[in-house]
């Protein structure tokens, strides 16, 4: 029973939350005289990713922490990563929704993913930004053929189930 309540206490822990769902805390009020601020570590994230458009060479989007602004979004870059920010702009992009089935019932349970903010960073004159090509076009690379390796696998596998249907609920052993 201990035990019981030591896990239910180690879910509530922080370190459970994952990072996206975390609330960033607010900054101390700074009085005149009081010591700088100084952070280690930033408390927001940020991920790059591939447009699905066509874009030109100076944009660059990233999904970003939900709580972060414009400011944030200029800041991180030009302070931590010094990347010379022209604009920003952000929105919110609503996430999908999905029917996740219920166990041991027909019905399905509505659902929906959280919403992720999207920001758009333009890069100061001059800045430019090619999202690089890590498989050359044209080329299999060893995942592709583990790919098509697991698919004549599974082939083979429902082949065999099928020739066998009878003896489905008979051990391999004994058929």
């Amino acid at each position: 029973m201990a035990g019981l309540r030591i896990s239910k206490f180690l879910k509530d822990l922080p370190i459970h939350i994952p990072l996206w769902m975390r609330e960033v805390p607010s900054y101390p009020k700074y009085w005149k005289g009081d010591p700088q601020l100084r952070l280690c570590m930033p408390y927001f994230w940020m991920r790059i990713l591939k447009p699905k458009v066509k874009t030109p060479p100076s944009v660059v989007n990233f999904e970003v922490h939900p709580q972060m602004t414009d400011y944030d979004v200029k800041n991180y870059l030009e302070k931590i990563y010094k990347v010379p920010v022209a604009r920003v702009r952000t929105h919110l992009e609503p996430g999908k929704g999905y029917n996740q089935p219920e166990k041991d019932s027909p019905t399905n349970i509505p659902r929906q993913e959280a919403d992720r903010r999207i920001a758009l960073v333009q890069l100061a004159e001059g800045g430019t930004f090619t999202f690089p090509e890590f498989v050359p076009e044209g080329k299999s690379t060893q995942f592709d053929d583990t790919i098509t390796q697991l698919k004549d696998m599974k082939k083979a596998q429902t082949k065999r189930l099928r020739k066998e249907w009878t003896h489905e609920d008979l051990p391999p052993w004994f058929r």
